[in-house]
């Protein structure tokens, strides 16, 4: 049987911007190897990456687990002459009652059950404050969404007196390659960025998640192929891991997560 040390967390600096987590697994063949964590933050320019596949893949899965055949995509855009009112923790408090406030339109006037929505804080190049909204969503609308409505009522509730951009793109359901494409872009994340307004919400009936069968995957032993199993260390086993990682950190600190890198002594 195959033991598998626990709970020893580590913080070492992988990279400038990222402080990361060493974990040992021990195996029954009393061999040790040492796996890299990193910190888990959407704004690490790493780590964000890895935030972003498992949060597309749990939205794609939700989505598609839905009766709809056909999917909306709209971005809503702020001119740049008003960008400054959602700067800092009380402008992204603002940004989240017009989000749901514009929700809540599109609820009684497009028949909407449920949207999921994520925010940017810039453009493509990252370089200034931009927040845009990214709407993923169903109507009861056949046909094409009634843009110019749609882009009053936005000017509206950010209280803007003059047009504002919006674009609508639609997807159908057996292009499921590009949903997934276009849910990855609206989940990347802004390294350096931290305004509040980028957290993601979903608004009205949540989909579900499709049933899948639950697994608590421990690993693999890469010297003699046997698979891990979950205990508790006792603290002297801690102690005594967290001064063999502290002997062994410095030559593994080439390993940058998220590539997960696994390392043997």
């Amino acid at each position: 049987m195959t033991i598998l040390k626990t709970g020893i967390l580590i913080e070492g600096n992988f990279f400038k911007g990222c402080k990361g987590e060493w974990i040992t697994k021990e195996c029954g063949c009393k061999k040790v190897s040492i796996y890299i964590n990193g910190c888990g933050k959407r704004n690490c320019p790493k780590c964000g990456i890895h935030k972003t596949n498992l949060s597309a893949l749990n939205h794609f899965d939700r989505i598609l687990n839905t009766k709809y055949n056909q999917f909306q995509f709209m971005e809503l855009t702020v001119p740049k002459k008003i960008r400054y009112k959602f700067e800092g923790l009380i402008g992204a408090k603002l940004w989240a009652v017009c989000l749901r406030d514009m929700f809540s339109w599109m609820k009684e006037n497009l028949g909407t059950e449920w949207a999921y929505q994520r925010s940017h804080p810039a453009g493509d190049d990252g370089s200034e404050f931009h927040p845009h909204a990214n709407f993923i969503f169903v109507t009861k609308i056949r046909g094409k969404l009634p843009v110019e409505e749609i882009r009053k009522k936005w000017a509206k509730i950010i209280e803007y007196k003059g047009e504002v951009d919006i674009h609508v793109n639609y997807l159908n359901r057996r292009l499921t390659g590009k949903i997934f494409e276009k849910i990855r872009y609206i989940e990347r994340p802004f390294p350096n960025w931290n305004w509040r307004g980028t957290w993601g919400k979903w608004y009205g009936t949540i989909p579900e998640l499709p049933e899948k069968e639950e697994k608590k995957d421990a690993g693999v032993c890469p010297y003699c192929g046997q698979e891990y199993e979950y205990r508790q260390q006792t603290s002297n086993e801690m102690e005594a891991t967290i001064q063999e990682v502290e002997k062994l950190r410095k030559r593994y600190e080439k390993y940058k997560p998220p590539e997960w890198a696994k390392i043997s002594r």
